[in-house]
């Protein structure tokens, strides 16, 4: 299933998905990339080039998205197997 904020149409499905608005998401996106570069020391794009699998995430606005919508589902509790 593919999910992008293009699906995202009102101010409700935004919070609902990200925590945030539109307006703060689109400002948030702006210094994705440089805080992204800045930790792994590569940009998204070299990184992918690396990567033996196609990836799924391909831009910095499907990888925020995926982050903040992963963390607002609160955390997974993992059962081990017994």
């Amino acid at each position: 299933m593919k999910f992008s904020t293009a699906d995202l149409r009102t101010d409700r499905q935004w919070r609902a998905a990200t925590g945030l608005d539109q307006i703060r998401f689109t400002k948030l996106l702006a210094l994705f990339p440089a805080a992204y570069q800045q930790l792994y020391g590569q940009s998204l794009e070299q990184r992918q080039q690396q990567c033996p699998d196609e990836p799924v995430l391909n831009s910095y606005e499907d990888l925020l998205l995926f982050t903040l919508f992963s963390r607002s589902g609160g955390p997974v509790k993992i059962r081990p197997y017994l």
